[in-house]
């Protein structure tokens, strides 16, 4: 079975988009209500997007580890802010990466940073792709960029319960399913969450002060519906939206 395939330009899949009589009823009411709007346009096809030759060989020796796909690059080279999706519907990507790297284990993601060092690249981490603050999109000037998926990252590590702590390799937007099935549900004496909980990732936190996400409600943000693990324990404690 194809892997279901993310927007090269935007938010959510490649199969989810309104229709064309949906598309064209909403211009009519906006037009109606704010006096502005023209006829719907669509988005650049990324069989037509200009893009920016590799400027780093795809390695032969590390099997599927990197990939020079135009879809891959295409789709790790913006984030998710208004400014992002503006640019990718037209097809603007002016600082894509040169290669992206999908690593499955710590071992290959300790093979990506050597490999990146040894030729002078620079190395972004990719989560969810849902920054809005320029957060994973490659601007580094001249430097070739590799960016770092993080997808295939999708395993529990270590359990440390004196530390309320679980030490995870999990970066995929069904986390919670990932460490239901490999942790389970589990609580100290104290109530605090040291698995998961309402399909949410909570690695470490004190009662009523859980690390994560908790309500619901939260999981139809789509903003929130693609982050990652790091982004949400990062976003709990630092107060600031998910980044990577």
């Amino acid at each position: 079975m194809a892997e279901r395939r993310l927007k090269h330009w935007g938010w959510g899949y490649e199969d989810q988009a309104p229709t064309a009589t949906q598309l064209r009823e909403a211009a009519e009411g906006i037009r109606a209500r704010f006096g502005f709007g023209g006829e719907v346009k669509k988005p650049v096809p990324l069989g037509e997007v200009e893009l920016r030759e590799p400027r780093l060989r795809q390695p032969e020796s590390f099997g599927d580890l990197f990939s020079d796909g135009r879809h891959d690059r295409v789709s790790h080279a913006l984030g998710k802010a208004y400014r992002d999706v503006v640019r990718g519907f037209y097809g603007r990507f002016e600082n894509p990466p040169d290669l992206v790297a999908f690593p499955k284990d710590e071992s290959e993601i300790e093979a990506v940073l050597s490999w990146a060092e040894a030729e002078g690249a620079a190395v972004i981490p990719f989560g969810g792709g849902t920054s809005v603050v320029g957060g994973v999109e490659p601007r580094v000037g001249e430097r070739p960029v590799v960016s770092l998926d993080l997808r295939r990252l999708d395993r529990v590590l270590e359990e440390v319960p004196a530390l309320r702590v679980i030490r995870v390799l999990v970066e995929r937007d069904d986390i919670g399913a990932v460490l239901r099935e490999q942790a389970g549900d589990r609580r100290d004496d104290a109530g605090t969450v040291l698995a998961v909980h309402d399909e949410h990732a909570f690695v470490m936190g004190q009662p009523q002060r859980v690390v994560g996400l908790q309500h619901g409600a939260d999981r139809g943000h789509a903003h929130l519906a693609r982050s990652s693990l790091n982004s949400l324990t990062h976003f709990e404690v630092a107060g600031t939206p998910p980044n990577v």
